[in-house]
């Protein structure tokens, strides 16, 4: 047998050998097949002894965080980091750029040009958000919180909520808005649509409902409900949530309140809570 004959029976035994795990796969033997765990590796993005950092987001390859009251700019493709405004409350960034609030106005920092502009926006709560061109944002220039929009491409700005009540904590993707309002005694979580300009409430209970966050067709939020600590000795207080403390003089007893995470499904309509302990 040449060499050629002898590779021609190697390759088509390697070909075999292929097909015959395909078929495994098809059949349900995939388990005899060993996998590989991908590896995931933790980087330090910053290393300041002396201060700590917070107020992160993250879009694509760039990180924003504050340190100090100063925004930064991390870029993970170049590991370079840039100062990019002084005393800052809060920050959200988008695809082109960065919106950011500082003693109570609205700046835009544009990642192409480099400069960061003034919108004329005062009067700001600290909480903004952005997706694509627009930024949302609370005001009390109305005399209360209300929900604004500002629109880059435009140059606009559209007041979202008109109400003697509290909305806060806006953020937006894609046509929707979401946020925490109180007028019904205690915080819920709303939904307006930008396009039809129809506002929704996801939220119905009488527990506090605060702080959404909504990515493609999902809004979450967190609900804060009561809780009674409970248990006849300490290590089935102790047992029963980590918020809960023992006495030998007062029994079980701990915090009043504890928090959850839901997932709110903006096409179905349904609501699934996320998490189901006692620890908050």
């Amino acid at each position: 047998m040449t060499q050629k004959q002898k590779g021609k029976n190697s390759f088509a035994k390697k070909i075999l050998v292929c097909l015959v795990l395909v078929s495994m796969q098809l059949v349900g033997f995939s388990f005899l097949i060993p996998t590989v765990e991908a590896v995931s590796t933790e980087v330090n993005i910053t290393n300041n002894p002396t201060t700590g950092e917070n107020n992160y987001d993250i879009f694509d390859d760039k990180i924003t965080y504050t340190r100090n009251g100063m925004l930064y700019l991390y870029d993970m493709d170049s590991t370079t980091t840039s100062l990019i405004a002084p005393k800052i409350a809060n920050n959200a960034i988008g695809e082109d750029g960065i919106a950011f609030s500082s003693n109570r106005e609205l700046y835009y920092y544009d990642f192409a040009t480099k400069t960061q502009t003034s919108l004329n926006i005062f009067d700001l709560f600290d909480t903004v958000d952005i997706d694509n061109n627009k930024i949302v944002y609370a005001s009390s220039k109305g005399g209360n919180l209300d929900i604004y929009m500002y629109d880059l491409s435009t140059s606009v700005e559209t007041q979202i909520t008109s109400s003697i009540f509290e909305q806060k904590n806006p953020v937006i993707y894609g046509n929707y808005i979401a946020y925490q309002d109180d007028r019904n005694g205690n915080y819920d979580i709303y939904m307006y649509n930008i396009i039809t300009s129809k506002e929704t409430r996801l939220t119905s209970s009488t527990e506090k409902q605060e702080n959404p966050a909504i990515d493609g067709d999902h809004v979450i939020y967190e609900s804060r409900s009561p809780i009674l600590c409970k248990g006849d000795t300490r290590s089935e207080c102790l047992a029963f949530s980590d918020l809960c403390h023992w006495s030998s003089m007062l029994g079980c007893g701990g915090d009043s309140e504890n928090y959850d995470i839901y997932k709110y499904d903006i096409d179905t309509g349904v609501t699934v809570k996320v998490t189901t302990n006692l620890d908050n």
